[in-house]
């Protein structure tokens, strides 16, 4: 579809409600006391990866999208009943279908109008491709989940892999890399009242003019334990644009993105005084810009708040400001290398600037997504979070890491366990220990014939050990020359 013309389709109301009509009398309703009928989901199974609309006996993705749209089969696909789901199997589901300016899953993208769900096999074997027709996915409204599948391939003005015009859309588990557009490459949510969630996810070389990774235009937007990695702006955003609405990331990893002009990782000029841009245990590092390589911050435009946070080892080609420019608002307890050109507002007790955090760089430590480990116990990094638990926005304390591991541990030695700054825990055991169940204990009733034997077996099982998850801690402590951060500007800590 040509998304010129769809940007028309952007000034509609924030909600599309379904309109129920009653032909019969409020009087008959009563007398008849009739129940409200349920709305039963259906389970829609595609079983090609070809890409038609055509009656001749299969299920593509586009046709069991319009049946779950519709509620009504389309060809060999089920009817849709509510809010549906659409299961993938492993393969390349090209599009082949070009086409302009239609919202209704014909041509082009694949547009979706109605509360779905669209499962993978796995993100690396279940593979959307818009093959640089159009754009891939586009949520007009509804309940929209995306779960271990790969969007690529997009090619458009708005969104190149996911545009969220409206509604509410979760990204599970997930990859959006190489597409491309004019304003968010890889994602673009737009309308005030519409909600992206995207959790454990990789956002990946990406590219576009402005916000290569993501652009989040009115809309509010949570990203939890996902990595934004090598998407390049040919002038602002590079990971990130967050251009007049909330951004909340928490236990992720900004690293790699780079932008012409401002804001290799993150770039924002959304309204301050409502914590527009809220950073939770998020590191920041090895972006760059001409201006603001790690975060910049628009003047007038400066509600940026972190946490528990780590921006260190960014560049800037301008020389103005490597890891950060512009105004920060600062919750505590967060690690700025360089605090060149950048205004430290807020809380400053644990702050720490003009220090090395110790990061190694960029790669799988466990976990679903690549992390930058901190490899050395004496980096202030290391148990310098907030002494009472490292949280999110709701104050929900943060039990892992990105990886999933274990945090908080003691990872300097002073024998208590602090969380760390950023996204990775230093020297995590792993996953947390499953708490045996009752049926298990249940097992350790004594027997007819008591004896030690039959009371020590079941007491080894029920208790799994995490020994098996702990060895990428050994795998993350590379040589320092190979530290991914290059500053070393005076040593400044605040802990008033």
């Amino acid at each position: 579809m040509n998304p010129q013309n769809k940007q028309s389709m952007q000034i509609v109301t924030a909600h599309s409600w379904r309109i129920y009509l009653f032909s019969l009398s409020l009087i008959l309703l009563a007398a008849l006391s009739l129940p409200r009928l349920p709305v039963y989901a259906n389970t829609i199974t595609v079983n090609t990866t070809v890409d038609d609309i055509d009656v001749n006996g299969n299920c593509t993705l586009r046709e069991a999208i319009r049946a779950a749209n519709l509620d009504q089969p389309v060809d060999a696909c089920s009817a849709g009943n509510g809010a549906d789901t659409i299961v993938l199997q492993a393969g390349n589901y090209v599009l082949t279908l070009p086409g302009i300016d239609e919202d209704d899953a014909l041509q082009g993208d694949l547009d979706i109008t109605n509360d779905l769900i669209i499962d993978g096999a796995d993100e690396a074997v279940t593979i959307i491709d818009a093959n640089d027709l159009d754009r891939v996915f586009h949520v007009l409204t509804g309940d929209v989940q995306f779960s271990r599948v790969t969007i690529t391939g997009g090619d458009v003005v708005y969104g190149g892999g996911l545009y969220v015009q409206d509604g509410t859309v979760i990204l599970a588990n997930s990859r959006v890399t190489n597409n491309t557009a004019f304003q968010g490459g890889g994602i673009m949510a737009l309308l005030e009242d519409s909600t992206l969630t995207l959790r454990r996810s990789v956002v990946s070389n990406n590219s576009a003019d402005n916000g290569a990774g993501i652009v989040n235009g009115l809309s509010t937007m949570i990203i939890t334990d996902s990595l934004v990695q090598d998407n390049t702006a040919v002038f602002d955003g590079g990971g990130i644009s967050n251009l007049a609405a909330n951004l909340i990331v928490v236990n992720s990893t900004i690293s790699g993105n780079s932008a012409g002009e401002a804001g290799g990782g993150i770039y924002a000029s959304a309204i301050a005084g409502n914590e527009a841009t809220g950073l939770y245990n998020v590191t920041i590092s090895n972006n760059s810009a001409f201006d603001g390589g790690g975060v910049f911050t628009e003047t007038g435009f400066e509600d940026v708040f972190l946490q528990n946070s780590i921006v260190a080892g960014n560049f800037d080609n301008g020389g103005s400001g490597p890891d950060c420019n512009g105004t920060l608002n600062s919750g505590g307890y967060n690690l700025i290398q360089s605090a060149v050109n950048c205004t430290i507002l807020g809380d400053p007790t644990g702050n720490v600037t003009g220090v090395l955090p110790y990061l190694g760089p960029l790669q799988n430590n466990g976990g679903p997504t690549l992390t930058h480990a901190i490899y050395l116990s004496s980096s202030l990094a290391v148990d310098g979070g907030n002494p009472t638990g490292c949280v999110d926005r709701d104050n929900n304390l943060l039990a892992t890491d990105q990886r999933g591991y274990v945090r908080p541990v003691d990872g300097n030695g002073d024998g208590v366990a602090h969380c760390d700054m950023g996204a990775y825990e230093f020297n995590s055991p792993g996953v947390p220990t499953p708490t045996p169940t009752a049926t298990s204990t249940s097992t350790l009733e004594p027997s007819s014939t008591p004896t030690t034997t039959a009371t020590a077996t079941p007491t080894t099982t029920a208790t799994p050990t995490p020994t098996t998850t702990a060895t990428p801690t050994a795998t993350t402590s590379p040589d320092p020359s190979q530290d991914v951060n290059v500053h070393l500007p005076l040593i400044v800590k605040s802990n008033n």
